[in-house]
Protein backbone atom coordinates (compact mmCIF):
# COMPACT_ATOMS: atom_id res chain seq x y z
CA UNK A 1 0.00 0.00 0.00
CA UNK A 2 1.24 3.45 -0.88
CA UNK A 3 0.73 5.90 1.98
CA UNK A 4 0.20 8.91 -0.29
CA UNK A 5 -2.33 7.13 -2.51
CA UNK A 6 -4.18 5.64 0.46
CA UNK A 7 -4.39 8.98 2.25
CA UNK A 8 -5.56 10.73 -0.89
CA UNK A 9 -8.29 8.16 -1.53
CA UNK A 10 -9.54 8.17 2.06
CA UNK A 11 -9.64 11.97 1.99
CA UNK A 12 -11.66 11.77 -1.23
CA UNK A 13 -14.03 9.27 0.41
CA UNK A 14 -14.45 11.61 3.39
CA UNK A 15 -15.38 14.44 1.06
CA UNK A 16 -17.88 12.21 -0.74
CA UNK A 17 -19.37 11.22 2.63
CA UNK A 18 -19.72 14.82 3.74
CA UNK A 19 -21.35 15.71 0.40
CA UNK A 20 -23.83 12.85 0.81
CA UNK A 21 -22.54 10.91 -2.20
CA UNK A 22 -21.38 8.13 0.13
CA UNK A 23 -23.81 7.07 2.82
CA UNK A 24 -23.67 4.87 5.91
CA UNK A 25 -24.66 1.99 3.64
CA UNK A 26 -21.45 2.24 1.58
CA UNK A 27 -19.29 2.88 4.66
CA UNK A 28 -20.88 0.03 6.63
CA UNK A 29 -21.98 2.49 9.31
CA UNK A 30 -18.61 4.22 9.65
CA UNK A 31 -19.01 7.99 10.13
CA UNK A 32 -16.38 9.03 7.61
CA UNK A 33 -15.99 12.72 8.47
CA UNK A 34 -12.89 14.89 8.45
CA UNK A 35 -11.46 15.00 11.96
CA UNK A 36 -12.69 11.52 12.87
CA UNK A 37 -9.32 9.90 13.59
CA UNK A 38 -10.80 6.52 14.45
CA UNK A 39 -12.64 6.41 11.11
CA UNK A 40 -9.43 7.27 9.26
CA UNK A 41 -7.48 4.47 10.91
CA UNK A 42 -10.35 2.04 10.38
CA UNK A 43 -10.45 2.91 6.67
CA UNK A 44 -6.71 2.27 6.34
CA UNK A 45 -7.31 -1.18 7.81
CA UNK A 46 -10.33 -1.82 5.58
CA UNK A 47 -8.42 -0.82 2.45
CA UNK A 48 -5.48 -3.04 3.45
CA UNK A 49 -7.75 -6.06 3.91
CA UNK A 50 -10.28 -5.03 1.22
CA UNK A 51 -13.10 -5.17 3.76
CA UNK A 52 -16.59 -3.97 2.93
CA UNK A 53 -17.75 -2.21 -0.19
CA UNK A 54 -15.69 0.95 0.34
CA UNK A 55 -12.50 -0.78 1.51
CA UNK A 56 -12.58 -2.99 -1.57
CA UNK A 57 -13.40 -0.08 -3.89
CA UNK A 58 -10.60 2.14 -2.60
CA UNK A 59 -8.12 -0.75 -2.80
CA UNK A 60 -8.73 -0.75 -6.57
CA UNK A 61 -7.57 2.88 -6.89
CA UNK A 62 -9.39 6.10 -7.63
CA UNK A 63 -10.62 5.48 -11.16
CA UNK A 64 -12.03 2.03 -10.45
CA UNK A 65 -13.48 3.24 -7.13
CA UNK A 66 -15.24 6.14 -8.86
CA UNK A 67 -16.75 3.66 -11.33
CA UNK A 68 -17.89 1.42 -8.46
CA UNK A 69 -19.30 4.34 -6.41
CA UNK A 70 -20.86 6.20 -9.34
CA UNK A 71 -23.10 9.16 -8.45
CA UNK A 72 -20.69 11.73 -10.04
CA UNK A 73 -17.95 10.78 -7.55
CA UNK A 74 -15.34 11.14 -10.32
CA UNK A 75 -16.00 14.89 -10.37
CA UNK A 76 -14.37 15.14 -6.92
CA UNK A 77 -11.44 12.78 -7.56
CA UNK A 78 -8.11 14.61 -7.64
CA UNK A 79 -5.94 12.68 -10.07
CA UNK A 80 -3.53 13.00 -12.96
CA UNK A 81 -3.98 10.34 -15.62
CA UNK A 82 -5.57 8.01 -13.09
CA UNK A 83 -3.00 8.42 -10.31
CA UNK A 84 -3.67 10.53 -7.22
CA UNK A 85 -1.38 13.51 -6.90
CA UNK A 86 0.47 14.79 -3.85
CA UNK A 87 -2.11 17.52 -3.13
CA UNK A 88 0.49 20.16 -3.81
CA UNK A 89 0.97 22.83 -6.44
CA UNK A 90 3.70 21.79 -8.86
CA UNK A 91 3.68 25.03 -10.86
CA UNK A 92 6.48 26.73 -8.88
CA UNK A 93 8.68 23.65 -9.34
CA UNK A 94 9.93 23.64 -12.96
CA UNK A 95 11.55 20.24 -12.50
CA UNK A 96 8.11 18.74 -11.94
CA UNK A 97 6.72 19.85 -15.31
CA UNK A 98 7.10 16.25 -16.43
CA UNK A 99 3.88 15.33 -14.59
CA UNK A 100 1.84 16.52 -17.55
CA UNK A 101 4.13 14.75 -20.02
CA UNK A 102 4.31 11.30 -18.45
CA UNK A 103 2.12 8.52 -19.75
CA UNK A 104 1.73 6.89 -16.29
CA UNK A 105 0.59 9.86 -14.23
CA UNK A 106 2.13 11.88 -11.43
CA UNK A 107 5.56 10.58 -10.44
CA UNK A 108 6.97 10.62 -6.94
CA UNK A 109 10.17 12.64 -7.05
Amino acid sequence: MDNLETGSLISWAMELYELGILTDKETDGLELRFGNDEALLEMVRRVAFREGFLGNALAEGGLMASDMIGKNSFDYLIQVKGVSNLHSDERPRPAWHSISQRHRGAPII
